[in-house]
């Protein structure tokens, strides 16, 4: 009788044992599939942002040549907001001493005030001369100083970066850097893309 009970016992702790290793199982497959939906889900939302940052770039592709159909001289300024003309929100002067100012096209000017040593795009909203990477607001993040997508899924600026003559002295390239900066449905999600843009004139 003694021995019954004793195997009855064992047979007790086995199943319990099982019970435990089983439901662990459980919870470390449950802990995989959540990080497995969360990783997809943060990949699904940088698709998102970045979709919508391209079409910033797009867009400001397409301004770049309305500008330059249009006989208005833009003025790019180092705090990229608006300087005479209320359409020159967003446009920026590169870094000081990277552009010749003897060399500017008649329909893009630059702001003779300009000395920020800082690119563009890092540039804080409230002083074009300090650096807001690493936190506070740059200009891509207000509308006094970027423009804004179709739709406002995108913040961007656009670059004069001065002129250069091709092989016929009658010839001039006029080349622009974009940076456009979009967020995902999730606010932590951010994206931030560039292109370059090189505008011949005929």
């Amino acid at each position: 009788m003694s021995l019954r009970n004793k195997q009855q016992g064992f047979s007790l702790f086995i199943v319990l044992l099982l019970m435990v290793i089983i439901a662990l199982l459980v919870i470390v497959t449950n802990q995989s599939s959540l990080t497995e939906m969360r990783l997809s889900s943060n990949e699904a939302d940088r698709k998102v942002a970045l979709s919508r940052a391209e079409y910033g770039l797009r867009e400001a592709e397409e301004w770049i040549q309305k500008m330059a159909n249009e006989d208005n001289p833009i003025t790019f300024s180092e705090t990229c907001a608006v300087v005479g003309d209320a359409d020159s929100v967003g446009l920026c002067q590169p870094v000081k001493d990277s552009f010749d100012y003897s060399d500017t096209h008649k329909l893009f000017k630059y702001d003779a005030t300009m000395d920020s040593t800082v690119v563009a795009w890092h540039r804080c909203a409230d002083n074009a001369a300090n650096d807001c990477s690493t936190g506070g607001n740059t200009v891509l993040d207000d509308a006094a100083h970027s423009r804004a997508s179709t739709g406002g899924d995108a913040r961007y600026i656009i670059e004069y970066l001065g002129t250069e003559r091709g092989l016929s002295s009658t010839t001039t390239a006029n080349f622009f850097r974009i940076t456009s900066k979009a967020t995902g449905n999730n606010a932590d999600t951010k994206v931030l893309l560039q292109s370059y843009v090189k505008l011949s004139d005929d």
